[in-house]
């Protein structure tokens, strides 16, 4: 049984596949069996970790969510969500059909690579709408699957259509959901909250539209952003480039594809059409702050990779006086440690971060060149870059002890200080010293120097271990 993403993600289409042949054309129209291809359903699932990203949660994998499916037949959505999503595991993954032989191949063909991932996943046999709502716990609902592309409804019933959208916009006691947003307000004690500078970046990315021909041609543009991606992954910035022109020629507006283009232009060496697609996003109008930053970090990487360490280093320092997440801002200190490095600490980083596009990077490959970092540096950041490589790839036994000899040796900031700690409780969880992750836990509570989001992300950990012991 396979128990990778990648590889639940094909056995799901496959069942798809094999339940079409089963059903008559006239039966699958009747039950509304409808199977989303899978570079539809990956790219909503990414369009949805980003949006969860911009609202401030670590998106697909964070705690707070409860994934929903309201009509997932064998879960393609639901294995597209694991496939897209980075580190962590939400707080609920649930999926919900009137098809009980179709809740039985997720069932089989989802459950192992959930277990692994520690995803906790719930199938329930019924029909979505006029069952009982799904325990939400307190956790944000995200509903996600098979939207309607066609240009018209079918649903020509207006008055049953509009019935059914006002219990949406309902609570469970049949009150307004605007009542719950006056709640809100009222107990901040005022109409508006005001946000920091990095924040209002991400929500402007949230809330940024795809042009009209974006609209109306989803699945056109979908199918090409995962060439795009399968050629990115390959290395052929070549073809990249291409298809990030074949993209942005039916929707001149994704921003996301011209920060890409930037890139895969920068690595061939055309730095002019590079900068020249770059202005283009930073306008006016501006794209979002996090993509033209994306695209200028691209460029500055495409730099170091050709020893143009001066040119790159500008790019990385200016790019640390902005506002942006903690995450980001982790990767480009990395990148101006290893600059400052220079000879083979540099060489060590610079392989590791910004690899050859003509070499294979791997697990095998990322491992020697923190083995070459770590021959340099006395401190614990070979240990820590080790450790992540590791905890990516689910070896929490193995990614411990790095993470526990990173954190005795001392991190060279505080920025990778916080981080490392965070990581030692995540993968104390993963390798199921659950004591261990909710001391460390608690610890990040404890300090006064923890933020309001770092103490949040400790408190739904803490719940996530006493989830765990209760199993």
């Amino acid at each position: 049984m396979s128990v990778g993403p990648e590889d639940a993600l094909e056995a799901v289409v496959a069942a798809a596949h094999a339940r079409d042949a089963q059903l008559s054309k006239a039966e699958r129209r009747r039950r509304g069996v409808v199977h989303t291809p899978p570079a539809v359903a990956r790219f909503v699932a990414r369009e949805v970790d980003s949006a969860l990203r911009g609202l401030g949660l670590r998106g697909l994998g964070d705690e707070r969510v409860a994934l929903i499916d309201p009509a997932c037949g064998p879960g393609i959505f639901l294995a597209a969500c694991l496939a897209e999503a980075g580190e962590g595991a939400p707080g609920a993954a649930l999926g919900l059909d009137v098809d009980a032989r179709a809740l039985g191949a997720a069932e089989a063909l989802l459950g192992p690579s959930f277990g692994r991932r520690g995803w906790p996943l719930s199938l329930r046999h019924g029909d979505t709408l006029s069952g009982p709502p799904p325990p939400l716990e307190g956790r944000v609902p995200v509903v996600i699957g098979n939207p309607p592309w066609a240009g018209r409804s079918a649903n020509r019933d207006a008055a049953y259509t509009e019935g059914l959208l006002d219990d949406f916009r309902r609570d469970a006691e049949g009150a307004p959901l605007g009542r719950e947003l006056h709640a809100a307000r009222a107990h901040l004690g005022r109409e508006e909250v005001e946000l920091p500078e990095e924040a209002r970046a991400l929500a402007q990315l949230r809330f940024e539209r795809p042009g009209i021909w974006g609209q109306i041609c989803p699945h056109r543009i979908a199918n090409l952003r995962a060439e795009l991606g399968a050629e990115l992954g390959a290395g052929d910035d070549a073809r990249a480039a291409g298809t990030c022109r074949e993209i942005l020629e039916l929707d001149e507006g994704q921003a996301g594809t011209r920060a890409a283009l930037v890139g895969a232009l920068a690595r061939l060496g055309q730095r002019e059409r590079a900068e020249s697609e770059l202005s283009q996003l930073v306008g006016p109008p501006s794209a979002a702050p996090p993509v033209v930053q994306e695209a200028r970090k691209q460029l500055a990487d495409a730099l170091w990779r050709r020893d143009r360490t001066e040119e790159a280093g500008a790019i990385y320092r200016a790019l640390l006086e902005e506002p942006m997440s903690d995450d980001d801002r982790r990767q480009i200190a990395v990148r101006l440690l290893g600059l400052e490095m220079g000879g083979a600490g540099e060489a060590a980083l610079r392989g590791l971060l910004v690899p050859r596009r003509d070499a294979q990077s791997d697990a095998a490959t990322a491992m020697h060149f923190v083995a070459r970092l770590s021959r340099v540096r006395e401190d614990g950041l070979a240990p820590y870059l080790e450790a992540r490589q590791l905890q990516f790839r689910q070896r929490f036994d193995l990614a411990l002890p790095l993470i526990e000899r990173a954190r005795e040796r001392g991190l060279p900031s505080p920025l990778l200080e916080t981080e490392a700690r965070r990581m030692e409780a995540m993968i104390r969880f993963g390798a199921d010293d659950l004591d261990g992750s909710a001391a460390v836990w608690r610890a990040i509570l404890a300090d006064p120097a923890s933020d309001t989001g770092e103490r949040a992300e400790a408190e739904d950990w803490l719940q996530r271990v006493v989830w765990a012991r209760a199993r």
